[in-house]
């Protein structure tokens, strides 16, 4: 019996040191590592931090924006939606600090914000050599959509559209589209005045994006 019980007392503890070993490799060393070799490449961000990452700065960030004065709403500027720093506060004042491109944590989870427009062209138009892992809470808002594919699929979808979005014809849709979405804007901020109200932003969008379908395809909303 007391051979059963040295066995069962060592794989436990064995079983233990594994599972603490798994716990530090995800929350602390994997992440330093990654860390390590985004500095190595020039990318910097707001230092890692064991098991949170940067969520505790995120939020005393959110929180200072909150009590500052009021941005304008997108209805009420003509020059600047504001729309980033209403939503993604840390997005504008890490750029400043870090450069356009910079890397945050979400929990141990890195993230690669990038700003820098030429970038972002590069990384879209080159999906097989940028491979754009999209999280799984994008598939709710865009479904399989061009943004979210990649390889075969990404090609064959970039095919099909490409006629659609010449020069000419992203001149001819931008005000259609600015519309449709001025009107969206417009009715959300009628509801803000209102204290008890909350929206569907999935299929808020799922209608904008009908709407505008319907104006462009048929010449009038659905």
């Amino acid at each position: 019996m007391d051979l059963v019980s040295s066995v069962c007392l060592s794989f436990g503890f064995f079983m233990l040191c594994i599972m603490l070993s798994r716990a530090l490799f995800v929350v602390w060393w994997n992440p330093l590592r990654i860390q390590k070799r985004f500095h190595d490449q020039g990318i910097r961000g707001p230092g890692y931090k064991p098991l949170f990452g940067n969520l505790m700065e995120i939020a005393q960030i959110h929180r200072q924006v909150k009590r500052s004065p009021p941005l304008p709403l997108p209805s009420e500027s003509k020059s600047h939606h504001y729309m980033t720093e209403l939503f993604f506060p840390y997005v504008p004042f890490w750029s400043i600090k870090y450069g356009k491109n910079f890397l945050l944590w979400l929990g141990p989870s890195p993230f690669l914000v990038v700003t820098d427009p030429e970038l972002i062209k590069t990384m879209f138009n080159d999906p097989y050599h940028y491979y754009i892992t999209a999280h799984p809470a994008l598939h709710r808002v865009l479904g399989q959509s061009l943004p979210l594919n990649g390889g075969d699929e990404w090609a064959n979808k970039r095919r099909v559209l490409r006629p659609l979005f010449n020069i000419e014809a992203l001149k001819g849709m931008s005000q259609i589209i600015a519309k449709a979405t001025h009107k969206m804007v417009d009715r959300w901020s009628n509801f803000i005045k209102l204290n008890d109200w909350e929206v569907d932003v999935q299929h808020e969008f799922e209608e904008l994006a009908e709407n505008i379908a319907a104006i462009i395809i048929f010449g009038k909303s659905a």
